[in-house]
């Protein structure tokens, strides 16, 4: 997400929630979890199975 590594929920081949990881020393230290559909949409995001 925007460039950090993350990962993707998909239901029925739609994103559902991407979530961001920052990392400091080796540790997730925060996450930024977006459910909204218009920012799903505006993200470059592909099922893998597609």
């Amino acid at each position: 997400m925007d460039g950090a590594t993350g990962a993707v929920a998909f239901r029925d081949g739609r994103p559902v929630s991407a979530v961001a990881f920052t990392f400091r020393d080796d540790r997730i230290v925060a996450l930024d979890i977006t459910t909204s559909p218009e920012r799903l949409r505006a993200l470059d995001l592909v099922h893998p199975d597609a």
